[in-house]
């Protein structure tokens, strides 16, 4: 099954990670590093889980996978529920305009929406995120992305 893609000029099926990308994939088109987008939420489980090859969806130029059908079938009735904010970009950076890659086992939900982070040994961004605990991060990130938004869509 396979869903279109709403910006077909801005979304990627690979590549690297250069400023064209909207939405954070692997070379192969890849997203969360494989992981389940439906595992982060209450219904799914609630704790990051590897999806599986042959259980995958591809929307809006990413390939997702499923630890199992009942997450894809949920993800295939309502995607913009699961898929993750700022295009699986790191939430953190986002506040800043940034693109940067994330550690797919740190993650928040936040207003129903899955934010993704920047983990290492050096910098824990979900952390930092918490710690602000502020509404103000979350608009200036939504703000960040909706100016990536519109300039991936007016590209030919």
């Amino acid at each position: 099954m396979a869903l279109v893609c709403m910006l077909p000029s801005a979304c990627r099926s690979g590549g690297g990670h250069g400023d064209e990308q909207l939405v954070n994939v692997d070379r192969s088109g890849l997203a969360l590093q494989g992981y389940d987008p439906v595992a982060y939420f209450p219904e799914g489980s609630n704790v990051p889980q590897r999806g599986r090859v042959e259980l995958a969806i591809k929307h809006e130029g990413a390939t997702y996978r499923f630890a199992n059908p009942e997450n894809l079938a949920r993800f295939a009735a309502d995607p913009e529920r699961y898929v993750p904010a700022y295009g699986g970009w790191c939430a953190w950076a986002m506040v800043n305009g940034e693109r940067v890659s994330i550690n797919p086992r740190s993650f928040l939900i936040e207003d129903g929406r899955l934010l993704l982070f920047y983990d290492s040994l050096f910098a824990d961004t979900r952390a930092r995120w918490r710690e602000a605990n502020s509404p103000a991060l979350g608009a200036e990130a939504d703000s960040h992305w909706t100016v990536i938004v519109r300039e991936a869509a007016s590209r030919p």
